[in-house]
């Protein structure tokens, strides 16, 4: 590289590193920020912001082609990812089958699956700063009355995700 292309590309780095934009886009929806009045940012709802980034997952680890199929149940707390459990099957439980498995309406997300005639399910409740994992199971042929007696396997502090 000779000596002006040198000065030409360092000039031009410059020039663009340099340049600031002072225009400022408004819309009519925020006018206060048009007349250059500081603004306070929308206040939000912790609650919902966390309700938000808790959840359960399934992470399928061998398939349904293989002779024993295995998945991974996961609490995921925002950008963290918590190993609850292993099972045959899982995939989500939507709330409109949640009295099937005899999930509480309070949860906040549910996850599970029958295989060989067994099954394993997992719901996701909150209890003030904690995310609570409860398992429950059914078995073919079990009496109904011994079956989803769901007990806690994992709690973990909720924490913020930004």
């Amino acid at each position: 590289m000779n000596k002006f292309q040198f000065i030409f590309l360092f000039a031009m780095a410059s020039l663009i590193f340099s340049c600031e934009s002072s225009s400022t886009t408004t819309t009519d929806a925020n006018p206060a920020a048009a007349s250059g009045d500081s603004v306070a940012p929308a206040p939000t709802n912790p609650q919902a912001s966390t309700e938000m980034a808790v959840k359960l997952a399934c992470r399928e680890i061998r398939n349904l082609d293989d002779i024993s199929p295995l998945s991974e149940i996961q609490l995921i707390i925002g950008s963290q990812t918590i190993i609850v459990d292993s099972a045959s099957t899982c995939a989500e439980i939507t709330p409109d089958a949640w009295d099937n498995f005899e999930i509480p309406k309070d949860a906040k997300a549910a996850v599970g699956g029958w295989w060989a005639g067994a099954g394993d399910y997992y719901y996701l409740k909150i209890e003030g700063a904690d995310a609570v994992v409860m398992y429950g199971w059914a078995e073919e042929g079990a009496d109904e009355k011994d079956m989803y007696q769901y007990k806690e396997v994992k709690r973990a502090k909720l924490v913020a995700s930004f």
